[in-house]
């Protein structure tokens, strides 16, 4: 692994942190009160997945 690669996942994690903010705000402020908490929900379980993920494939890519 090389410094580009290092620099390349920590430039999409952080633009994926700092959209999370901005796609919480924009659903809050477009949906329904009745809905909001259902999509906020699986929202966050998207992101969880994404945090497994990704520690997943980056212990793999250390194998290699």
């Amino acid at each position: 692994m090389n410094y580009f690669d290092d620099f390349t996942f920590e430039l999409i994690i952080g633009i994926g942190g700092g959209a999370e903010a901005v796609i919480m705000a924009e659903i809050t402020r477009s949906t329904e009160e009745s809905k909001r908490t259902g999509i906020i929900s699986k929202l966050i379980a998207v992101r969880q997945m994404g945090l497994l993920i990704g520690n997943i494939l980056f212990l793999i890519r250390l194998q290699g």
